[in-house]
């Protein structure tokens, strides 16, 4: 991912459309692979992505340029993608998910990929906001202890015992399961 120039942000908070354009470009996968780690659902993660350069562009004026952009970007995806998670729940509680699965006409391959899913949001579910936000960013996205630190401005022994405890509660679950 390439960094967003501090010329390019003060074109956008000018209302230019072009610099707004290139912030897109440059932070949308971003902002998708975060999304998409939190309800772990496609096409809901590119409507969270939209909604959030929505916001952003609705509110790049107030973005201080002493703070780093990608820091920003990371928080407004978190809080908009944890809000549409959890309305989301209580509207189906992974209805879809369920009726997928046993569903006919579906391969024994699709089912098992689709089971993999839904066990794979049934466990981020099992987890705090704050763990399934550490797993997202260290498992899905790479990043390090400090990246991640940096980005939920906690100290990096935090992010280390928030992915500790994590991922001893995913094992628990999964063996409690049988699995």
């Amino acid at each position: 991912m390439e960094e967003v120039s501090e010329e390019i942000i003060k074109l956008a908070q000018e209302g230019d459309i072009s610099a707004f354009e290139v912030i897109y470009r440059r932070m949308s996968g971003f902002v998708y692979t975060v999304a998409k780690g939190i309800v772990n659902e496609q096409q809901l993660a590119e409507e969270i992505t939209q909604e959030v350069f929505l916001k952003i562009y609705q509110n790049i004026k107030n973005f201080k340029l002493y703070s780093s952009l990608k820091t920003w970007l990371y928080r407004i995806t978190l809080n908009t993608s944890f809000n549409t998670y959890k309305k989301l729940k209580r509207e189906n509680n992974h209805r879809l998910a369920i009726e997928n699965y046993v569903s006919e006409g579906y391969s024994q391959e699709d089912k098992d990929a689709i089971e993999r899913k839904y066990l794979v949001s049934y466990l981020l579910n099992k987890l705090t906001p704050q763990q399934r936000a550490v797993i997202v960013l260290r498992e899905k996205l790479g990043l390090s202890y400090k990246e991640i630190a940096s980005y939920l401005r906690v100290n990096p022994n935090v992010v280390r015992s928030r992915l500790r405890r994590a991922r001893q509660t995913l094992l628990k679950i999964v063996k409690d399961m049988g699995r």
